[in-house]
């Protein structure tokens, strides 16, 4: 669903790619550990898509708790943890 909702938002189709992001995380939540790296990659992909449609505060709301469990995450070490952290500038 990630690659969907990239390809979505590099063709502009940011509604698509917020609807797939959003689906993919509430999926994510019910079955993967709280802070699971790939349930906080989903939450920063989904912070950035909100970001490119111009609803900065929601954007900076949801990077921000990204981060957060990003840091929380028992995968702390792992790269996708750090692709995290670099694109909100923590």
């Amino acid at each position: 669903a990630m690659v969907l909702a990239t390809i979505l938002r590099d063709r502009g189709d940011l509604a698509g790619a917020e609807e797939l992001l959003r689906a993919t995380l509430d999926a994510q939540r019910r079955v993967l550990p709280e802070n699971h790296i790939d349930t906080v990659r989903s939450m920063a992909e989904l912070g950035a898509v909100i970001r490119g449609a111009g609803r900065v505060d929601e954007a900076a709301s949801i990077g921000a708790e990204s981060v957060e469990r990003a840091r929380a995450s028992s995968s702390a070490a792992h790269w996708r943890t750090g692709t995290v952290l670099l694109e909100y500038g923590r």
